[in-house]
């Protein structure tokens, strides 16, 4: 019979086989979803979820004891109270246990994905909410709190496929950044490498979509390190990107901005832009500027 005993037991175990483990899992998720976990007591969960973090099962199969870690979770989400002390010690039970699954195959994922973690932890931060939060919250501890929410918006960026949803998330980090004027460089990296990723795969609407909300990021925030080779990075990207998607208009008003200053960068993008619009001229204009700023720059 599957309750929380049996599932202590089992993490213990040694020596069972990745088929016996699958099938516990599969039981322990049809338990889970049953009806008449109302007699559990919070403190066995907990118990639970901190049985599955140093167990035999860990040092033997990590995946099966971080499946178990999050049932915990998912059990201890139908328990725990309204207040803001008890979502936020789960919020982090979930955004923790999302990261430790992000390692973990696929197949593995029987009862939780990292990103159903991760959208457990931002559902129940959404629930509260940044205001009521800074109302209730202050100094050091708001900001530690900030940072575990960071975390778990991060982790579920890192999940997702949805440009829609990773726009919502950039949004609901963006308020945070009066918390976490820190995080501002990080942040804008954040962003860069997802429009990056989106670039490898040849989506390059997505990709731009993201550029335009990193330079947004860049134009706006302060604390951003070296933000003028940040800023130009970003810009020829969208360059090249509008280059691409033959949005010649919007690429040649990136590249206005990107020649203020002038810098090779800058001319590179132009002689791109400017053969593809067959401005031939222009471009071997372009052309001659790159070679005497090479030449300058080779002897300064």
């Amino acid at each position: 019979m599957m309750n929380l005993d049996a599932l202590r037991s089992f993490l213990d175990a040694t020596n069972v086989s990745e088929k016996d483990c699958m099938k516990r899992l599969q039981e322990a998720r049809a338990w889970m979803t049953s009806p008449g976990h109302d007699k559990l007591q919070t403190t066995d969960v907990i118990d639970l979820y901190n049985a599955s973090r140093k167990c035999a099962m860990h040092d033997t199969n990590k995946q099966v004891a971080y499946q178990i870690r999050s049932l915990a979770c998912m059990l201890l989400k139908r328990l725990v109270g309204p207040s803001i002390s008890e979502s936020l010690d789960l919020l982090r039970c979930f955004a923790r246990t999302g990261h430790v699954l992000r390692g973990a195959s696929v197949s593995s994922h029987v009862i939780a994905s990292p990103e159903v973690c991760f959208s457990e932890a931002i559902a129940i931060y959404r629930s509260m909410g940044l205001n009521h939060l800074s109302k209730t919250k202050s100094g050091v501890e708001l900001e530690e709190i900030c940072e575990d929410i960071w975390d778990a918006f991060e982790g579920h960026l890192s999940c997702i496929t949805s440009v829609a949803d990773m726009v919502q998330d950039i949004h609901d980090l963006r308020m945070f950044m009066p918390y976490l004027p820190q995080n501002a460089t990080k942040f804008v990296k954040l962003v860069m490498n997802l429009a990056e990723s989106h670039r490898l795969r040849d989506a390059r609407d997505a990709e731009a979509t993201l550029l335009g909300i990193a330079l947004e990021l860049i134009e706006t925030l302060d604390n951003i390190k070296k933000k003028s080779s940040v800023r130009r990075t970003a810009l020829v990207c969208l360059v090249d990107v509008y280059i691409d998607m033959e949005m010649l208009d919007r690429a040649e008003t990136c590249w206005t901005l990107l020649m203020s200053p002038e810098t090779p960068q800058g001319l590179q993008s132009g002689v791109k832009l400017h053969l593809k619009s067959r401005a031939f001229p222009r471009a071997l204009s372009l052309v001659e500027q790159l070679q005497v700023s090479t030449i300058i720059g080779t002897f300064s």
